[in-house]
């Protein structure tokens, strides 16, 4: 794992104190935190971990397992994002192998919360509450104390409902409900990931195609504007 400087050097710096394999990775707001995915081939196991960044080591790392409730032999969930809200919570997307997962959670880290797992462990916010065609609310990249942007998605058991295409939203964290559309895709394509904050999102959509596309929506556009030069393989 490396950090890359902001200024205009682009330095990456590797990171050390890290064990496993990482995966989804997030940076607290004022750089002091980190989190990640920790992914165990053997029984298909994801743990969550998070630490104090000093310099460029971490320290002072605690191991969120997925919980007693929930047996891995093997696992059958798994985390597919994850983001700071706050300094003292993570918000999770939790995925099911049979398309059950928990969904979109916020862990307070705290020991009560930590020993519950990040199955149970967090408070769960449901897209269908407020729009019925939708299931879950998944891929979270970015949050903060009050909201977290994510994707709504509907089921993946079965052709999804017509004209219901995955979408960029913004998720309100005190009553766990979609309070945004923050970006659809063209016919045929969903968004398939979303980051960002007040200053602008960017977004990918994927679908008919060979590639992915990539978008920057910033305050005031109608819809977001292609973003053209990156590298093929970007993520």
């Amino acid at each position: 794992m490396v950090c890359y400087s902001l200024d205009s050097t682009h330095k990456a710096t590797p990171i050390t104190g890290i064990a496993g394999n990482p995966t989804s990775v997030a940076l607290s707001a004022d750089g002091r935190e980190i989190a990640w995915t920790d992914y165990t081939r053997e029984n298909n196991e994801t743990d969550v971990v998070f630490g104090s960044l000093v310099g460029n080591r971490i320290v002072s790392t605690h191991r969120v397992l997925p919980g007693p409730s929930m047996q891995c032999r093997p696992c059958l969930d798994n985390i597919s994002g994850v983001a700071w809200s706050g300094d003292h919570a993570l918000m999770l997307s939790r995925q099911g192998q049979d398309d059950e997962g928990a969904g979109l959670g916020r862990l307070p880290l705290d020991a009560r919360h930590i020993a519950s797992g990040w199955r149970d462990g967090p408070r769960s916010m449901e897209a269908w509450k407020t729009d019925p065609a939708y299931k879950y609310f998944d891929y979270v990249g970015s949050a903060n104390l009050h909201s977290a942007l994510a994707v709504g998605r509907p089921s993946w058991n079965g052709p999804p409902p017509r004209g219901i295409r995955e979408r960029a939203v913004l998720v309100d964290l005190a009553t766990g409900r979609r309070v945004a559309i923050l970006a659809t895709a063209l016919p045929g394509r969903d968004v398939t990931s979303v980051s960002g904050g007040a200053a602008g999102i960017v977004y990918r959509t994927e679908g008919n195609g060979p590639q992915a596309r990539y978008y920057l929506r910033l305050p005031g556009d109608a819809a977001g504007k292609p973003i053209t030069g990156l590298p093929s393989d970007t993520v």
